[in-house]
């Protein structure tokens, strides 16, 4: 239902509206599924070579040090803006099944 109403009325830029049609659901719950796994412009599957050397080198640009010197945790939804079609869960996943 959430992806009927996304695309019918165009209103995924107002996710309060949204929410007022689905019972029991708050915009941030809708919009954090919109883009998580409902998108239609999420690319599901297999990665392909190019998918993977963006991710690579996405996580590389993104690797942050403490001032200690010590690895930060990467912050997957940046990494995954260089990654066209891949979200921040598919990023890490990927990352840390296969890349890593």
């Amino acid at each position: 239902m959430l992806k009927e109403l996304v695309l019918s009325h165009n209103t995924h830029s107002c996710w309060a509206e949204v929410a007022t049609k689905l019972e029991g659901r708050a915009g941030s719950q809708c919009r954090e599924r919109w883009l998580k796994s409902i998108d239609p412009n999420l690319k599901k599957g297999k990665w392909d070579a190019r998918e993977e050397r963006l991710l690579y080198l996405a996580a590389r640009a993104c690797h942050r040090v403490s001032p200690e010197g010590l690895p930060l945790v990467l912050n997957w939804t940046e990494v995954a803006r260089h990654v066209p079609h891949r979200n921040d869960v598919k990023c890490r996943e990927k990352w840390l099944n296969v890349l890593n």
